[in-house]
């Protein structure tokens, strides 16, 4: 068991504290919104129509996207109080587009597919499509799975097969390393305390070791991504 303790606090950047905070009560609302859902759909009889069931998911992406819209106010509202928050060299290098004016559907779309290579294949896409110009059928292989994804989501085809490893804790280490979070500077201990904090997955007490050799694994890939081949 932790120490109850919260020193490591004074390690952090103030702004990574809020955002964490922010984020970690728009992912409990959203589970809260969806265990609404199961029950709706639970409470339907077994004749309950297509119509029926198009409603409850209707209302839960109407729900999801305003919580999104609300977080993402949230995160622009903290930011301003506390700039500059100056990107590191780590900040989403698999996204190509990432800080462009282009708001095209178009630029759009590119961001998302680089969004679901990198979260099934921990590389970026810019990596993979140059190693597929030199003939690497593994590179075209993966960039044919992500395309599958794509497609599966896009043309509403149904769930595509999670992620490997804890979206949770990936998101809130990617976040961190994108800025000077300060989140590098904790021991194994006090990240652990930190997770237990403000990590939405529902662990009262979280690994520090196994948190550390995600944090080393991720800052490898992302170090990778950031390398052009």
């Amino acid at each position: 068991m932790h120490r109850a303790t919260t020193d490591w606090k004074s390690k952090l950047h103030p702004a990574f504290i809020e955002m964490v905070d922010a984020n970690k009560g728009m992912e409990l609302e959203l589970s809260a919104i969806l265990e609404e859902a199961k029950r709706a759909e639970k409470a339907l009889s077994a004749h309950a129509t297509l119509e029926q069931k198009s409603q409850i998911a209707k209302r839960v992406i109407a729900k999801r996207d305003e919580l999104v819209r609300r977080l993402e106010k949230e995160i622009v509202d903290i930011d301003t109080r506390y700039k500059p928050l100056s990107a590191s060299t780590l900040c989403f290098p698999y996204m190509t587009g990432l800080g462009q004016k282009d708001q095209s559907a178009e630029n759009e779309s590119r961001t998302f597919f680089e969004w679901l290579h990198w979260g099934r294949h921990r590389e970026s896409l810019q990596n993979a499509t140059e190693a597929d110009e030199q003939g690497d059928v593994s590179a075209w292989d993966r960039i044919a799975r992500t395309a599958r994804d794509w497609r599966t989501i896009i043309f509403k085809k149904g769930a595509i097969k999670p992620f490997q490893g804890g979206i949770y804790h990936r998101d809130i280490f990617e976040f961190g390393l994108s800025f000077a979070s300060g989140m590098e500077k904790l021991t194994g201990e006090e990240l652990a305390q930190f997770f237990d904090f403000y990590c939405p997955c529902g662990k009262e007490t979280h690994d520090a070791r196994a948190l550390q050799k995600q944090l080393a694994r991720l800052v490898k890939d992302l170090e990778a991504a950031a390398r052009k081949s």
